[in-house]
């Protein structure tokens, strides 16, 4: 199986990174709003969508918890920084940057919400 890798940040590192995107961010949704993948609910935690690389339908498997892609087509195992990247061309280093201020937006509507009236 081949895998796509976008930066020579270490494993350990990238894994860690990738742990707290997944707790903190719908990352299926993510895909779904941004990316425009259409990812849809098969079984618990996984998602099948298009392929980004290939871009055979139904054939991308994106587990939810662990933010690891598969495509049963063209045979890529990708992570959510992978799939990112790959969508718009962006360096792992700025798809980082992109990700945490989208992340302090969400912690800062979360906290504000419920001041203002409105549910999160």
């Amino acid at each position: 199986m081949k895998e796509s890798r976008t930066a020579d940040l270490p494993l350990y590192m990238r894994a860690l990174l990738l742990g707290e995107i997944c707790n903190r961010l719908n990352i299926i949704k993510y895909c779904n709003h941004f990316l425009k993948l259409e990812l849809k609910q098969t079984t618990g935690t996984v998602y099948k969508g298009s392929c980004p690389w290939c871009g055979e339908k139904e054939s991308l498997l994106c587990n939810q918890i662990n933010g690891i892609c598969t495509c049963v087509s063209c045979g890529i195992k990708a992570d959510f920084f992978d799939i990112i990247t790959k969508h718009w061309e962006y360096d792992l280093s700025f798809t980082l940057k992109l990700l945490s201020q989208q992340l302090k937006k969400a912690g800062e509507f979360a906290q504000a919400a419920p001041t203002q009236g409105g549910a999160v």
